[in-house]
């Protein structure tokens, strides 16, 4: 009897779960927001970057060669996904080489795969909107090998 009693209470708690998830999907309006807005690093991509990055045999350009341009660490820790990139690191940003960009897939025409520092983001060119982030990707180990 015991047993009933709470199945059926299981059973009606489910059910009206069920009514109040598909009435808030009725009252919903308009588009369902991203939370990350913009193009991101697949896995594929994640390894290829960080296996060029890596390689002390890679074609770096001089810049990239002792782990991009010197960003202080307040500056790098303003680097967030779905937030702009701060006006003063715009100078920074290198855009990444043209063997690994050919090695990647395209992107979008105002998203722009790019070096800020030690970290790779992909980055809005008109908005300077950051869509993803990759952490300290670039390493000086590039500088015992030259």
């Amino acid at each position: 009897m015991m047993r009933t009693a709470a199945f059926a209470l299981c059973v009606a708690l489910c059910a009206s779960g069920a009514a109040a998830q598909a009435k808030s999907a009725r009252t919903h309006k308009g588009p369902i927001k991203l939370k990350h807005p913009g193009p991101r690093f697949g896995e594929r991509e994640r390894d290829t970057i960080s296996r060029y990055f890596h390689n002390p045999y890679s074609p770096l350009p001089p810049a990239m060669k002792n782990g991009g341009s010197d960003v202080p660490p307040g500056l790098r820790n303003q680097i967030a996904i779905s937030s702009p990139l701060p006006p003063e690191l715009e100078p920074k940003l290198l855009p990444f080489p043209p063997p690994l960009e050919r090695r990647l897939t395209r992107l979008p025409k105002p998203w722009e795969r790019a070096v800020v520092g030690p970290d790779v983001v992909i980055v809005n060119r008109k908005t300077q909107l950051v869509s993803d982030l990759m952490r300290s990707v670039l390493i000086p180990a590039h500088t015992m090998y030259n």
